[in-house]
């Protein structure tokens, strides 16, 4: 396709050469022409020498350097005559039958990337992906995360795969704070809780989830209700009992009830008489105790 922009090319890089050539070629022919013996410096012990060598009868043949002057001085004036032809040259007219250029836009470079992208995460297993949303939350990329999540969430999975990845898509929705994200994170957690149950392993967790999204919601008394319900809750394993009734205890501070978060706290310091692995949450309980 012809570019509009070539005679000017063409044409900056003739005025380049002829620059470089000009202040030679515009000089006078004679002072192209040797020096006279006479005329070289230097004393009559030190430059006696010089002065022979030079005016010793045979002057340098500059023909050839004139010569090759002229035959460059031509093909620049040839250059130019094309240059004027091209600047000349009308707009081409599409050839009839043959379909125009196709135009590339930003949506359709956008569609493009999105397609090599869905390619891509389609190659990858179920477990794969949850690693790679894992790894990319870990690294602080939200958003490649939540797409690889809800990539995977749109495979057929088992429930138990499935319930993991919707709890993972909540606790990152839940982080991000807005209350658009909180509400779609508490509908996650809450669909792992119907699908599986409260007394659940899986709907435990994300029961307990629930608590702290309703919380971060602003909807603290209906979190502090979410904690009593898994206290009181049989089947709900024993760790996610303890962490509940912490919660209620922060929760029930939180409200202006320093009473109930007490008797929650002393409580919860009994259940972890004993159990190994939970010094820093006792350490926490303590200091709760003690800020009372």
């Amino acid at each position: 396709m012809y570019d509009q922009r070539m005679p000017f090319m063409i044409l900056g890089a003739a005025v380049g050469a002829a620059i470089a050539l000009g202040s030679v070629w515009m000089a006078p022919r004679n002072d192209l022409a040797p020096l006279p013996a006479q005329a070289v410096g230097g004393d009559a012990a030190g430059g006696a020498g010089a002065v022979d060598a030079v005016g010793a009868g045979a002057a340098i043949d500059l023909s050839p350097v004139l010569r090759r002057l002229d035959e460059v001085a031509a093909r620049l004036e040839r250059l130019e005559g094309k240059v004027v032809d091209l600047t000349n040259v009308p707009d081409r007219a599409p050839v009839a039958g043959t379909s125009a250029p196709a135009l590339l836009d930003a949506d359709t470079v956008l569609a493009a990337m999105e397609a090599a992208e869905q390619k891509k995460l389609d190659a990858l297993s179920d477990q794969q992906l949850l690693q790679e949303a894992r790894r990319m939350q870990k690294g602080g990329d939200s958003a490649g995360a939540q797409q690889r999540l809800e990539a995977l969430l749109q495979r057929a999975l088992t429930l138990e795969a499935r319930g993991r990845a919707q709890t993972e898509l909540g606790m990152l929705l839940r982080s991000r704070g807005d209350a658009e994200s909180v509400a779609a994170a508490r509908s996650m957690f809450q669909a792992v809780v119907d699908a599986n149950g409260l007394a659940s392993e899986l709907g435990s967790q994300a029961g307990l989830q629930l608590v702290w999204g309703d919380a971060k919601g602003d909807d603290t008394a209906r979190g502090l209700a979410q904690a009593e319900l898994l206290v009181n809750t049989p089947g709900v394993p024993a760790e996610i009992v303890r962490n509940a009734r912490w919660a209620c205890g922060i929760l029930a501070q939180s409200l202006g009830d320093p009473v109930r978060a007490r008797s929650e706290y002393e409580t919860l310091l009994r259940d972890l008489q004993g159990q190994p692995g939970q010094e820093k949450l006792i350490e926490d309980v303590r200091r709760r105790l003690a800020g009372l």
